[in-house]
Order: C-alpha cells, then structure tokens, then sequence
C-alpha cells in the first residue's frame, strides 16, 4: 500500500485541501500541521523550495502541492473532490490548535508609513515566563492604564533585532509596566535561538518595562542577559519588512505602527467575505440561518467600528507629530 504524507500550515486553505482529500483515500495518510513561523523552517527541507504552502510526499518522494495530490487521486482512485470551502476549514482548524494550547497569542495590526495594515500574531509562553508574560499581555490587550496599540517600532538594527513597545502617554514616552514603573528579571530559560523571538528590552538589569524587541536571526549573546518570552507564529513576512526600512541612525524613516493590538482568540472568526461560498454541511454558515435583526445589528457594528478606525487614525497622525517633534529636538 502506498504511504502518503502531507505537511503544511494549519491556517493555509490549500493545506487543509490537501488534508481532507488525503484522509478520504484508501492509503495509509499521515498530516503533520505546522504554524506559519515552524513551516518556514520545514519546508525547505521538504522541497528545495519556499513557495510551498503544503508539500504531499508518496512513499518518501515529493509529490507536489494540493492541486498535484487531487490529479493524482483522480487518476489512480478515480476520486472526486467533494465541494467545500477550504478557507472557512483553515480559519476554523487553525483557532482551534491555538485553543487547544497552554500558550497565549496576541493579534497585532501593524502599518509601515501608509501601506496597508498586515497581521501578525504572537505566542506568550506563560508557563516558562508567567510573570513576564502577564505584563506584556496586559499591556498587549489594553486592560489597563496602557496599551501597545498606536505604539511604533522606533529602532531598527539591521541583522539584529528591532525595538518597540514605548507607549505614549500625555507628552511622554514610557518605558514602563502595566502596573507602572519597572518589574525584575524574571529568568533566562527562552533562548534566543532563532528570528522572531520576542523578549524584553532594558538599559539595566531588572528594569524591564513595556520595551520589547524582537529578533531577525539567531542572537545567542543575548541568552542570560534578556528575558524573552515568547515568538512571532503568524506574520514573519511583515517583520522582515519593518527589518529593511530605510532608518537613521537606527531610526525608521517611516512610522511602522501597531495600530491595533489585542486578544487573538477573542478576533472576528471567517470575514463576511466568505459568505457567498458554497460551505461544506460539516461547517455551515452563519450567515444562512442568521435574522434579519442580527444582520441588521451586525451592519451597525461595522459602521461603528469604521468610525472608531477613523478617530484612532487621527489621533495617531498627531501622535506621529508629536514623536517626530521629541525626536528632532
């Protein structure tokens, strides 16, 4: 019998294709799921390539992506590909494996100058760091007097790492704790071993305020003298992007800006987008059994998120004045 294995990101659309069509042949199937962070350094290996978003080997040799798995099975099991919508499977897969684990994530809208806003979403390690990561969740989802949202990213170290996380307050830039002021080094158990880690950027030992960095390649001096805590899983493209902005002295020229930072899990489920797609019986629409007065409430909520979007973008243009002025003085 042959052997079938298919390896892809948890939240890829073409994944998931693979995956349900694997499942439903008469071979012996193995799935392994990757986050996004963790396939990048898979599938090279798998396909001499970076383009893959799921790679289908058949018995130890690359078959190729989903549309070759589906031609194959079509050929040698005369398998008919049953209608679903892929991308509402990977939405739904991909929150459940966050769910189901010990860790914590936190959604980031990040913005560089005027280009459009792009995802990222970091994993807190609170097991290995709790202290460490309920400051920088606190600060991450806004339960308190401060918030990451509307922050920048003021440094940029080519190769090595950038910085943000300094929060705004009246006309001051905090380098400060939820609770306020500083809290100490909690320990130095996550190494630095890879691009993309998150730790906690200081002047001192033990002055571990809102400052973040995160790294752009292995930097293992940094083991035992910084606290990191945590990686970037979702959105690796977007910090290899705030990495090659043009800076001085070590500066970016452009604002690169979270404009929104909170609790991924509590994020909207699939966009409204995808509602016009036929769904599979297995996951059907909301949107198909939904009142018109849930619809109607729902269309308000956009309205007035839109609006609120609006004023935040005001406040942060002159937020933007404000720090551009600090910094030219």
């Amino acid at each position: 019998m042959s052997k079938l294995e298919v390896y892809g990101i948890v939240n890829s659309a073409s994944f998931q294709r693979a995956k349900e069509v694997a499942l439903k042949l008469p071979v012996a199937a193995q799935v392994y799921e990757f986050l996004e962070a963790d396939w990048e350094e898979k599938v090279f290996d798998l396909t001499n390539s970076y383009s893959y978003e799921e790679a289908c080997l058949l018995d130890n040799e690359l078959l190729g992506n989903a549309n070759d798995l589906c031609n194959w099975a079509a050929k040698h099991y005369k398998f008919q590909e049953p209608n679903q919508d892929y991308e509402l499977l990977a939405e739904t897969q991909y929150r459940e494996k966050l769910l189901n684990s010990k860790k914590r994530y936190v959604l980031w809208e990040v913005a560089i100058g005027e280009e459009k806003p792009q995802k990222m979403v970091i994993e807190l390690d609170f097991e290995l760091c709790p202290r460490t990561c309920e400051n920088f969740w606190e600060l991450a989802v806004g339960l308190g007097k401060y918030s990451y949202s509307g922050s920048l990213f003021h440094r940029i170290v080519k190769k090595g790492f950038v910085e943000g996380g300094l929060i705004f307050n009246e006309k001051d830039l905090l380098n400060t704790s939820y609770c306020g002021g500083f809290f100490p080094d909690e320990n130095y158990a996550y190494p630095h071993t890879k691009a993309g880690i998150i730790g906690m950027s200081k002047e001192a030992r033990n002055q571990n305020g809102s400052a973040f960095y995160i790294t752009l390649r292995q930097l293992p001096y940094l083991d035992g003298r910084f606290v990191a805590f945590g990686r970037v899983v979702e959105g690796m493209s977007v910090l290899r992007s705030i990495a090659q902005v043009e800076t001085s002295n070590q500066r970016p020229v452009k604002n690169c800006t979270i404009l929104k930072s909170e609790n991924y899990i509590r994020s909207p489920t699939p966009s409204s987008s995808r509602s016009s797609r036929p769904m599979s019986p297995q996951i059907p629409s909301k949107l198909e059994s939904a009142e018109l007065e849930t619809l109607v409430k729902r269309r308000q909520a956009i309205v007035n998120e839109i609006e609120l979007t609006r004023e935040e973008l005001e406040e942060q243009k002159k937020l933007r004045q404000v720090i551009n002025k600090m910094l030219s003085t």
